[in-house]
């Protein structure tokens, strides 16, 4: 049975069912990890991310993803971003490895200056 948003939000380190008793006399379980925390109010112990990735998954999908024009557009731009980024991280790798060895960083110990 799945617990409802209120019975989630309703659920603090303070009040975890299955305690066996292991709380000081603040109430704080001893080996909790926010055992020194001192709030006004307890700390949730499962906040809502679930539903705000799950709200900007339907935002996306329905600017992006739900027109077939939007869609191939998004594709496309997707590529090109991909491919810019794939290229720049390969050259970035090719010149660490290589380093000293390429023309581009040897190159100013064989030309000459002109003195005119």
């Amino acid at each position: 049975m799945a617990a409802t948003r209120k019975e989630v939000a309703a659920v603090t380190w303070e009040n975890l069912p299955g305690d066996g008793g292991n709380q000081t006399a603040a109430g704080e379980a001893r080996n909790s990890p926010f055992a020194s925390y001192r709030g006004s109010s307890p700390r949730p112990l499962f906040r809502e991310t679930a539903l705000t990735i799950m709200a900007l998954a339907r935002s996306v999908y329905n600017l992006l993803f739900r027109r077939t024009s939007t869609f191939a557009i998004t594709i496309m731009v997707g590529a090109v971003v991909f491919e810019r980024v794939f290229d720049q991280a390969g050259e970035a790798v090719f010149d660490n490895i290589n380093q000293g060895k390429l023309w581009k960083h040897i190159k100013h110990s064989y030309e000459q200056k002109d003195e005119e």
